[in-house]
């Protein structure tokens, strides 16, 4: 069932061993080889479920559903937090999303454990997530985590059992899709997901414990916010592992961390500097459901997104040249093969194989090294000040605009 507009490509994680046992260190590699026996066990066991339990409409649903677990989809629903007067729930969502896929983009980088391969396996997907490496699932922290927090708050939220009773409904079905999808999919194996599943419940339990204590450590300690939370970014990015292969990794770790350190020092501003004006924190859903009826809703969502997109445009087309022009150091060198740009259709793709097939493929090829692209000064910078800004810009900036409007 492959695509023959999709050319073959090779998957992180299936070069030959005895590169990353070069690279990666001694405890590094063990880990790796533990985790591959698994991998190897699970692929024949994924190829053969897809033979029998394959159809047209579970392919269409298990790769839409997919889209519930990415970044931009999180990205929109915690905007509508912020939009609609719950800023502490939206900061909350986003310290479990971004803190689990942070954790999950570190761990993926440094133990460079692939995906189930393909073939056997047919792998299913839109977009360019078969070109991260596969350990543990990113989209099962994601949706565990979120479905683990939004769950509380149904429960803290002043509804009726029933109506509490149909939303917990909805967010089991929509978890169970996304964690059980990537399996079908053939883009994780069991254990993948089940590490992911760990990894978000501790992010969960960690803004359970500590949410609150954050929430007050951001508006009542001075200048101490901006510096420690700048300094984390700092320690986290230049300590990012190193990897084999190029992977998309460390660009969700840079996203999370900026997002997270935008939002704080936006909260830390808001509430030390008094700009933007502060929401009101007394504000209920029952309000935004009351003006769901006219079309301050709609209008308000569409000029938020409208924003933020604008700001993300604009920041990748004007700063990487004024860097440029400030120093030879903040050149932009090409992108590396793994970061071209993909078929935006969904596609299934046999983008990998078995290391021993690897072994042979490149046995020919006597010292056979791997060519690290690393990422430049200029493409970490602007993806930081991308996010720093929508983080800064959806939590504080544009509900205070809205609120000026008389639009809250």
């Amino acid at each position: 069932m492959a695509n023959p507009g999709v050319s073959p490509e090779v998957s992180p994680g299936t070069l030959p061993d005895d590169v990353y046992s070069r690279k990666l260190g001694v405890w590094r590699d063990s880990a790796r080889r533990i985790l591959l026996i698994s991998i190897q066990w699970e692929t024949t066991l994924i190829a053969k479920a897809q033979e029998r339990l394959r159809s047209p409409f579970l392919d269409s649903y298990f790769r839409l559903s997919a889209l519930l677990g990415t970044p931009t989809f999180f990205e929109a629903i915690i905007s509508l937090f912020f939009l609609f007067g719950q800023p502490d729930a939206g900061r909350g969502l986003l310290h479990v999303l971004g803190a689990g896929g942070y954790l999950a983009s570190l761990i993926k980088d440094l133990l460079c454990v692939p995906r189930p391969y393909s073939p056997p396996v047919v792998r299913l997907t839109i977009g360019n997530h078969h070109l991260e490496y596969g350990f543990p699932s990113t989209h099962a922290t994601n949706s565990v985590s979120a479905t683990l927090y939004l769950c509380a708050l149904i429960r803290q939220a002043q509804i009726s059992p029933e109506l509490s009773y149909i939303a917990t409904t909805i967010l089991a079905i929509y978890m169970g899709s996304v964690v059980l999808g990537r399996i079908y999919c053939g883009m994780h194996s069991t254990l993948d997901c089940v590490a992911g599943a760990i990894l978000g419940t501790f992010a969960w339990a960690m803004q359970l414990r500590y949410g609150q204590w954050l929430e007050d450590w951001m508006t009542t300690s001075g200048l101490t916010v901006p510096a420690i939370m700048l300094s984390l970014w700092a320690f986290l990015m230049f300590n990012h592992p190193s990897t084999v292969e190029n992977c998309l990794c460390f660009d969700d770790a840079i996203a999370c961390l900026s997002t997270i350190v935008g939002t704080t020092i936006a909260r830390w501003g808001s509430a030390t500097l008094m700009f933007p004006a502060r929401l009101s924190p007394s504000r209920s859903w029952p309000s935004a459901v009351h003006w769901a009826t006219y079309l301050v809703v709609p209008a308000k969502v569409v000029i938020a997104f409208s924003c933020l997109a604008l700001w993300r445009a604009m920041i990748k087309t004007l700063l990487p040249n004024l860097l440029e022009s400030i120093h030879p150091v903040f050149a932009r060198h090409p992108q590396p093969d793994s970061y071209a740009k993909k078929p935006n259709g969904m596609h299934p793709t046999s983008a990998s194989s078995s290391p021993s097939e690897q072994n042979r493929s490149n046995a020919k090829v006597p010292g056979t090294a791997v060519n690290i692209s690393p990422f430049s000064a200029n493409q970490v910078i602007v993806k930081t000040v991308v996010y720093f800004g929508i983080g800064w810009l959806g939590s504080e900036i544009l509900p205070a605009f809205f609120e000026r409007l008389g639009w809250s």
